[in-house]
């Protein structure tokens, strides 16, 4: 079996490229991923974003804490956006998150595919057989978690990467001549704190640079190098650091996952349980693992061997210690893709085991022994995915006749209200939304959500009143004075019934009669969509945002043409919160154009907002809804209240009032005024106006 490897060039590019062409299958038979898995895929998404902008202060999950794949998702996301992109960065992200999930998840596999190939390089330079390549190159297939892996976009991914690296490393450190244990220490140094940072159950892969390297001054090296590269790799978020202390410690001192549970270290039947559960689901590794501690304690025993492999031996030792200490340490908290930086070890492990084993045994048939064993540890995980990949088709089907039908049958110019959960669901907003919980400062988002999701209300509890999108408060009773169905969707895990218990009250505290049907079903999947109709005669009148855009004949217009506003302007281009103008307010020019309401009646209800640039003006500006009447004085109906910022300069208004008994000929005008004598600047001043007929 010692073929000479120099003369099979080729076959150092197969394992790789069906790796990328296993990787494109688990994409597609998976689905989208707005589908079937948002946590933590979206809010990674959305961080990755942040860091796509380099606005680093906007991240917001910081538990793992997970800054360098922050990073690498925001380098991914410019990549793909050079390529595809269309419009602005964060428009095309929120418009095609898929399009981005997806092709980030592929460059991952374009990356590990590219390391299975350098192992290939490696084995020819080094003179290995193909069976030392074919190992190497199979990590990716050896275990159950692995191969599953290329479905998902997590950081553990990165980890997988950052585990094969430095196989790659000790690859060097034990067969090139001119790497020596100084080389190594730097570079391991290096990765293993940016993995570290990545998340922090890769703690056991530390120790393994440590113990491999021989001298003290090269032990200083590592720790030095990987104290440095930890510092480097958390500056993004370091302000934040409190909060990743905070919930490693809950972690430590809660018996549950992500430090909830009972207040105590170990619940230890749980333990026991889930330590079983780690080598029982993860047999390849449990075989090979077993196989290295019998080799060492024979080594232990024959010195004369330990000492022709020295630096196999020390390899394997520290193998089985990173080993054990991660078992031990994940058994408190367990999730079996949580292993993923130990089984990454095993195809190595196996490697280092052969080596010696050729020593220790001149066995004529020993490649072949170990050849079919790493057959078998192959196909028995493959075996139990089968069943699984063969019913995705059945599942996606079902999972597209509710997504589709919510995509065709329920109109955008309606509501729809969303819990924020970590489940996915057949609505791409689900997944925005749960991604946009962990993005800190994620109102500076809201401009480019108002373009394209307005319709989408989020539930932030009983006491509150409804956001949209997480992002701003919204005005409940003009939701619920609109006129507009309002939608719910049920599956088995949601508080649907909470939420529709929500819009019940609602409804009642503001005299407005909805009826509720379910108007689409799922029975095998058991999801409802859940309907709120008006059965009174509230409608939308007017609902319209001027930006500043439209002027025709000296008159500026509402954004879509159809009304235009009273009074004088003056448009400039030096401050924008959208398009192309903002509205400059002075001493000369004091008050916006405003809207002009007509043909009123008692009960009438009007929503008046604005975006105001922000700044230390005193006084500033306000929004009115003012009554105009021939016969009386003019009279302030309602004043505006600051909401919140929607970007670092900009920040939105919102006044809101129910009209009531009205003077003969009366009309209301809706606008801003700025009482000072500096300069204030205004965008996107919208009304909307309800009224039951």
């Amino acid at each position: 079996m010692n073929i000479n490897f120099q003369n099979n060039k080729g076959f150092i590019y197969i394992i790789p490229l069906v790796y990328i062409l296993w990787s494109i299958f688990l994409l597609h038979i998976n689905g989208p991923f707005y589908l079937t898995r948002i946590d933590p895929e979206f809010p990674y998404l959305m961080n990755g974003l942040n860091c796509a902008r380099l606005d680093f202060s906007r991240i917001g999950l910081v538990e793992h804490p997970g800054t360098p794949f922050h990073i690498f998702t925001g380098i991914f996301i410019r990549i793909i956006y050079w390529i595809f992109g269309q419009g602005t960065i964060v428009e095309d992200v929120i418009l095609r998150p898929e399009m981005y999930l997806t092709g980030s998840s592929f460059i991952l596999a374009l990356i590990t595919s590219l390391i299975l190939f350098w192992y290939g390089r490696m084995a020819l330079k080094y003179n290995l057989n193909i069976l030392a390549a074919i190992l190497l190159q199979s990590t990716v297939f050896i275990n159950l978690i692995l191969i599953d892996l290329p479905r998902r976009y997590i950081p553990d991914r990165m980890l997988f990467i950052y585990v094969l690296i430095f196989i790659g490393l000790c690859l060097k450190y034990l067969y090139q001549k001119d790497y020596n244990g100084k080389k190594f220490a730097f570079h391991s140094g290096i990765l293993m704190g940016i993995g570290f940072v990545t998340k922090f159950h890769f703690l056991p892969i530390l120790i393994l640079p440590f113990i491999i390297v021989s001298s003290f001054k090269e032990k200083l090296i590592y720790i030095g190098t990987f104290i440095i590269s930890c510092f480097i790799s958390f500056l993004p978020i370091l302000d934040k650091f409190s909060h990743f202390r905070n919930f490693i410690v809950g972690i430590f001192t809660h018996d549950g996952l992500y430090g909830g549970g009972s207040e105590q270290v170990f619940n230890m039947q749980t333990y026991w349980m889930n330590l079983f559960d780690i080598f029982q689901q993860n047999v390849p590794f449990s075989i090979i693992l077993i196989i290295a501690v019998v080799l060492v304690c024979y080594m232990v025993i024959k010195r004369n061997i330990r000492k022709t492999h020295k630096k196999e031996f020390v390899i394997l030792i520290a193998i089985i210690l990173a080993s054990s200490i991660g078992a031990l340490m994940i058994a408190k908290h367990y999730k079996n893709y949580y292993v993923i930086p130990l089984v990454s070890l095993s195809a190595f492990a196996f490697l280092v085991i052969l080596k010696i084993s050729r020593d220790i045994f001149k066995f004529r048939y020993l490649n072949l022994i170990f050849g079919l064993l790493l057959i078998v540890m192959v196909i028995l995980p493959v075996s139990k995915l089968y069943t699984v990949y063969a019913g995705n088709k059945i599942k996606n089907h079902q999972n597209f006749i509710t997504a589709n039908y919510i995509k065709y049958h329920v109109p955008t110019s309606d509501y729809f209200f969303i819990e924020p959960t970590w489940m996915s669901g057949p609505m791409v907003t689900n997944g925005l939304v749960y991604g946009m919980s962990y993005v800190n400062h994620h109102n500076f988002y809201y401009n480019d959500f108002e373009k394209y999701y307005p319709h989408i209300i989020t539930w932030e509890g009983k006491t509150k009143p409804v956001s949209f999108f997480r992002m701003l408060p919204a005005d409940n009773e003009s939701i619920f004075k609109s006129g507009k169905s309002i939608y719910v969707l049920s599956t088995p895990g949601r508080y649907a019934h909470v939420l529709c218990n929500y819009i019940d009250s609602c409804a009642t505290h503001y005299e407005v009669e909805l009826l509720q049907d379910t108007v689409f079903t799922n029975s095998v999947k058991k999801e409802f969509v859940i309907r709120f109709k008006h059965n009174d005669t509230w409608n939308t009148k007017v609902n319209s945002n001027c930006g500043f855009e439209k002027v025709i004949n000296n008159q500026v217009y509402t954004d879509d043409e159809q009304f235009a506003l009273t009074g004088s302007f003056s448009l400039t281009e030096e401050e924008i919160c959208n398009g192309l103008n903002s509205l400059k307010l002075n001493k000369s020019n004091p008050r916006s154009p405003a809207f002009v309401v007509q043909e009123l009646q008692e009960g009438d209800y009007i929503e008046l907002t604005v975006k105001r640039r922000g700044s230390s003006l005193n006084p500033k500006g306000n929004l009115y809804i003012e009554i105009n009447s021939p016969d009386t004085s003019n009279i302030i109906l309602a004043k505006g209240k600051y909401l919140t910022r929607i970007s670092d300069k900009w920040e939105i208004m919102r006044v809101s009032a129910e009209v009531g008994q009205l003077p003969a000929d009366a009309t209301i005008h809706c606008y801003y005024q700025y009482p000072g004598d500096k300069a204030e600047h205004i965008d996107d001043l919208s009304l909307r106006y309800c009224s039951p007929n």
